[in-house]
């Protein structure tokens, strides 16, 4: 492990999202960076969201790390696919792209993206009444039947559809992560805890501030242009 990263190990044995038993392959530990972990941990306290379970959710989608061949970390919590202008996603008053809303919002990158889009997630589960946590954290990932889609979760929804509004199974997985992999790791919490919150004019992640680290958050002109990461 590189000096300087925070060691996470999942020791499940079973997902408690799906249910399905968790093998030596897909178990989620990873070397993490501090600076990013800084980065998220800020902003989510910023947004008044609780920032381990915003760790859980890049955790799960092995995105607290990547192998020391890639070259940039684009989007740590998937706000955005880092080869397109944007997502399929629209939000803010005037529904703009993520793409196109970082580019009306000098120096804010993908985090920023993603804790203004999730926000506005909460304010639909809000405006449905959704009160259970899973229920709430699956507006993020997204309500109603998966079907036709192979494996998923461990499950093979050409058989067996997975109905996502009575099962919300990524907030379960979410859950799951955050209460007995992020929530079990002392050193991990100690940082956590350490963090204030972003201020409103701090200064986002960027390449020049990770001058160590092969891990970037993504910026509204990279996001623009992504060949300018290479």
């Amino acid at each position: 492990m590189k000096p300087g990263l925070i060691k996470i190990l999942d020791q499940r044995k079973v997902d408690l999202g799906s249910g399905t038993p968790i093998g030596e392959g897909n178990k989620k530990s990873a070397d993490v960076d501090p600076v990013l972990i800084r980065e998220i941990v800020s902003k989510a306290k910023r947004s008044g969201f609780d920032p381990t379970t915003h760790l859980a959710m890049a955790l799960r989608e092995n995105a607290l790390t990547l192998p020391a061949a890639n070259k940039y970390f684009p989007d740590p919590l998937k706000a955005a696919n880092p080869f397109q202008v944007g997502s399929k996603d629209e939000f803010g008053p005037n529904k703009l792209k993520i793409g196109e809303w970082m580019a009306a919002n000098p120096g804010k990158n993908s985090i920023d993206a993603f804790n203004q889009l999730y926000k506005e997630k909460m304010a639909i589960a809000d405006s449905k009444g959704v009160k259970d946590e899973a229920a709430r954290i699956q507006h993020w990932n997204g309500t109603g039947t998966l079907a036709n889609k192979g494996l998923q979760y461990g499950i093979d929804t050409n058989k067996t559809p997975i109905n996502m509004d009575q099962n919300p199974i990524y907030g379960k997985s979410v859950l799951d992560l955050r209460e007995n992999v992020i929530k079990k790791n002392p050193e991990l919490m100690k940082l956590v805890d350490s963090i204030p919150a972003a201020q409103a004019d701090q200064v986002p992640v960027t390449p020049k501030t990770l001058p160590s680290s092969p891990l970037q958050v993504m910026t509204s002109q990279q996001l623009a242009n992504p060949l300018s990461l290479k």
